[in-house]
């Protein structure tokens, strides 16, 4: 999640061709081989694709093969979740321990989504046709399965649709030839209530840390347009109180531990954090 989806509080529903794995979701996986798969594809725009490419099969498969991504997941964009806020792998891969990781009640979303489902991590990804599927199952069979090298993302996901009868903004080949004015951005606000908490990572506040008391520290913040600091002025707002905001310790010497802490936002760039309980808040 970015600094902006956090502040305006909005998931972004991905396309399978903004993955960082390039073999996510690979389009290998659906095949498009006869006239009832490019049926079951194109639905009721079946007879148009016929007239435009003059009912040459052949074409007509080869085009279908190349474009489905791009017409499915402009119906549908994919929200990567995972189970814990204590993997070290998950904070060093994905976060640089400097980055924060968002807690969410998925139940409270206020957008039209299917799952979560959990990855199915496998060593044997097969393909199969789309006209035995559908264009929906199609989807959740091909955005479920990893190998077993990713087990330790212990991956979740949601399913989002877009909002009405509106396309989303496509990604991948022919996607410029589908694509609409209208198309929505992929981004999908969330009500407070779905907000459950968020973990600050080890390295979050750098430099900027100034120990006032042994269970209270000040970070100052000489930028105060960068984008730590745009994350504290969101965590200070008191219409936050309900959202429990941790930062991640060292447990041992390869742990993570999250612990609960309260931020004042004493001035502009300035914040006072507080660990709660007896453990202090840091332990670099």
């Amino acid at each position: 999640m970015s600094v902006d989806a956090l502040t305006n509080m909005y998931l972004y529903a991905t396309h399978p061709c903004q993955f960082n794995d390039p073999f996510d979701c690979n389009k290998g996986i659906v095949k498009i081989t006869t006239e009832e798969s490019m049926k079951a594809l194109w639905n009721g725009l079946y007879e148009e694709l016929c007239e435009r490419m003059g009912n040459d099969i052949g074409q007509m498969r080869k085009y279908s093969q190349e474009a489905y991504m791009a017409i499915l997941y402009r119906k549908l964009g994919i929200i990567s979740l995972t189970k814990s806020d204590a993997n070290p792998i998950m904070w060093a891969h994905y976060a640089n321990n400097d980055g924060f990781c968002v807690g969410l009640d998925v139940d409270r979303l206020s957008f039209k989504h299917y799952g979560p489902f959990p990855i199915n991590y496998t060593d044997k990804i097969e393909t199969f046709d789309i006209a035995n599927s559908g264009g929906h199952l199609a989807m959740l069979m091909q955005t479920n399965v990893k190998l077993p090298e990713w087990s330790y993302e212990e991956e979740w996901r949601l399913l989002v649709e877009g909002p009405g009868d509106r396309y989303m903004k496509g990604f991948g080949p022919r996607a410029d030839e589908l694509a609409s004015p209208d198309d929505h951005d992929r981004k999908f606000p969330y009500p407070m209530q779905a907000l459950r908490s968020v973990c600050l990572g080890m390295r979050f506040f750098g430099d900027d840390v100034y120990q006032v008391s042994e269970n209270e520290f000040d970070v100052v913040y000489a930028d105060r347009s960068g984008l730590a600091c745009k994350v504290m002025d969101f965590l200070a707002n008191p219409k936050l109180q309900s959202v429990n905001i941790y930062v991640a310790k060292a447990d041992g010497l390869a742990g993570i531990k999250p612990v609960r802490i309260g931020i004042v936002k004493l001035r502009d760039g300035k914040f006072r954090v507080v660990g709660y309980g007896n453990a202090r808040a840091f332990g670099f």
